[in-house]
């Protein structure tokens, strides 16, 4: 798998139809995988609720962000993921 073949973030939704987001979550950070394992997870979420938040944090994720109410702001929380995720940190290679 080259860099260009791989994703350079992950945007996780928790309420996903037929499995938990959670339990996706930790399947990426299985450790079968060390690429994908290193890459950044982003859990998006409508629930605010600490534990959802502080599980989402021990089983790896890198960010929890609460899902905006309107479509321009969805689209700007994704713009500066975008900018920050995939312009302004270093990643392992």
């Amino acid at each position: 798998m080259t860099p260009r073949d791989r994703a350079g973030c992950v945007l996780l939704d928790l309420n996903l139809p037929g499995v938990k987001g959670h339990d996706v979550l930790e399947a990426v950070r299985s450790p079968t995988d060390e690429r994908v394992r290193r890459m950044p997870v982003v859990v998006l979420s409508h629930s605010e609720v600490r534990d959802d938040v502080v599980r989402s944090y021990d089983l790896g994720a890198n960010s929890h962000i609460a899902k905006p109410h309107s479509l321009d702001a969805l689209f700007e929380v994704v713009e500066t993921l975008g900018r920050y995720w995939l312009r302004v940190v270093s990643l392992p290679a």
